[in-house]
């Protein structure tokens, strides 16, 4: 297989604040190769009703700010 692989390895699901948050870490590395590109420590804000949906879309949140323009500018920090 080739390509680029993600990975979102879960830190803290935190429900001490009044809406809850989820702390994650997000990786992007080469599937070929198994090279690490890119590891970020992001965070969403949990939402919906019942368990999973609440804290899934701490994920859901976190994926929505990356194809905001988030990913990209990571690159651009980070890229050699």
């Amino acid at each position: 297989m080739t390509g680029t692989g993600i990975v979102f390895i879960m830190e803290l699901f935190d429900k001490t604040e009044k809406k809850g948050y989820g702390y994650m870490h997000v990786v992007f590395f080469d599937i070929q190769s198994k090279n690490v590109l890119l590891s970020t420590r992001m965070s969403g804000k949990a939402s919906g009703f019942g368990k999973r949906n609440f804290w899934i879309n701490t994920v859901y949140g976190t994926l929505k700010q990356m194809g905001g323009g988030v990913y990209k500018g990571l690159v651009k920090k980070y890229a050699k």
